[in-house]
């Protein structure tokens, strides 16, 4: 059986038509990793009682723990857990009235938080010590450090490696459709569920991912040329 380009060119925009979803998916899970991500980062840095150690704990477990497993650890958790809540308080709901795809973003971000983590604390670490102190001794506050200092130096460094994570955070998104998420891939799939020609699905579905992180790429360049200028100064 050779390969059918013609049914591939089907399967490509049956997938293309997921696109919004996915994008939308991992954004908002690439956004909340980012914020959890940071505030992660600042606590670790500052070395807050307990809390750095717990979080040290957490990190360390969701770095073990395969992504495709913790998606399934979820997704268990939030069904189980919300019927049985449901029952206790007799409400007149089930897990069926969750939608897959907050499921997906909390999954997507639980993993996600831990990666973009340890990147913004890398940022924040390439900024050397000495030029905290050479700020303060200047009478620099210490937002004033943060805007003038250290985030102008520590941005150009963050920037590359988040467009990276961005770009984990899309084929990521492709697990989802182990909990039945309209994704790229599944959307790729329903095509081939009539002749069964997954080849062609799986090849469509591919070259959407390549063209979504290629974009995402360019827009990377774009930005590190951008702020490059402050590594000039």
């Amino acid at each position: 059986m050779g390969f059918d380009l013609s049914f591939m060119t089907v399967a490509l925009k049956a997938g293309i038509s997921a696109v919004p979803l996915t994008t939308a998916l991992s954004g908002g899970a690439f956004a909340v990793s980012f914020l959890c991500g940071t505030v992660f980062a600042l606590v670790r840095l500052n070395n807050v009682p307990y809390l750095s150690k717990l979080l040290q704990i957490y990190i360390t477990v969701i770095k073990a723990v395969p992504a495709i497993l913790l998606l399934y650890i979820v997704y268990f958790l939030i069904v189980d857990g919300f019927n049985a809540f449901s029952e206790a308080l007799r409400l007149n709901v089930t897990s069926k009235n969750i939608s897959m795809n907050v499921i997906a973003v909390i999954a997507l971000s639980l993993n996600g938080t831990v990666t973009v983590s340890e990147t913004i604390r890398g940022a924040f670490l390439s900024v050397p010590r000495g030029q905290y102190e050479g700020a303060y001794s200047v009478g620099l506050t210490g937002y004033q450090t943060l805007k003038r200092v250290v985030l102008p130096q520590m941005i150009p460094v963050a920037v590359p490696v988040l467009c990276n994570n961005l770009i984990v955070f899309i084929k990521m998104s492709a697990l989802l459709y182990y909990i039945s998420v309209t994704d790229i891939l599944n959307a790729a799939q329903i095509p081939a569920t009539i002749n069964y020609k997954f080849l062609e699905s799986y090849v469509a579905a591919a070259l959407i991912y390549w063209a979504i992180c290629v974009a995402i790429e360019k827009l990377s360049k774009l930005l590190e040329r951008k702020l490059s200028r402050y590594r000039d100064k």
